[in-house]
């Protein structure tokens, strides 16, 4: 796919977000609808304690293999075909299985609405607003697993750079050509545009994207290079 296309497809998804989190703000927050439990040594995970929202929002991971826990995004992991370089192909398409951020943007997500909403009780609203949660982590996880799609189109520009990156131990160096400053400084300022064009708080998404959305969208590419075997 091309660079470019990636490009729009990812303002695009940011479009939509910004969007469905006007939608949600529109709703109250509380440590009724969601709440975080220990579950082992891993750390800590969201959950609802309301169970038939647990239900629904389980039962549609589980269809959906967006959000389920033990499954990858395969839908935004899309193969590629356009090359001559069989090996450098099959290497590609085959280094996705340990790639899942999809619990980070959850607990992530769940911390951000108290910021994103005010604090109360939404008894008569609990499944809609669920379902508004549901849309936009599935969003969420489009914006930041489509960073694979994006490195593996980089991957087939320049093979020989991207090839020499997979064996580089200097992280800061990677992450130097993972990381586009200049692109993404436009990036922000148009988002933010976005965000006061539709009265979202403009310092709360910053922040949200600043210091969780493209962090891990770079740190989705870092693993998948890394992990490349070439």
């Amino acid at each position: 796919m091309d660079i470019e296309k990636i490009i729009n497809e990812i303002d695009a998804l940011d479009i939509e977000i910004l969007y469905k989190l006007k939608e949600r703000k529109e709703f109250n927050t509380n440590t009724n609808l969601y709440k975080f439990v220990y579950e082992d040594a891993t750390g800590i995970t969201p959950q609802s304690i309301l169970s038939e929202l647990e239900k629904n929002l389980y039962d549609f991971e589980k269809q959906n293999k967006y959000l389920y826990r033990d499954n990858i995004v395969k839908p935004y992991f899309r193969e590629f075909k356009d090359t001559a370089n069989k090996e450098t192909l099959s290497a590609l398409n085959s280094s996705l299985n340990d790639i899942n951020f999809n619990q980070h943007i959850k607990m992530n997500y769940i911390n951000f609405l108290y910021d994103l909403c005010e604090y109360g009780i939404n008894e008569d609203n609990n499944t809609k607003i669920v379902n508004i949660d549901i849309d936009i982590l599935l969003l969420l996880s489009k914006r930041v697993h489509i960073g694979i799609t994006l490195l593996k189109a980089k991957f087939l520009q320049n093979p020989d750079l991207y090839t020499k990156l997979t064996r580089e131990t200097r992280d800061i160096y990677i992450n130097y050509f993972l990381r586009d400053y200049s692109y993404e400084s436009n990036y922000i300022c148009k988002l933010l545009e976005k965000a006061k064009e539709i009265t979202l708080d403009e310092t709360l998404i910053y922040q949200y994207y600043k210091m969780f959305i493209i962090p891990m969208f770079i740190e989705v590419q870092y693993n998948y290079l890394t992990k490349l075997n070439l």
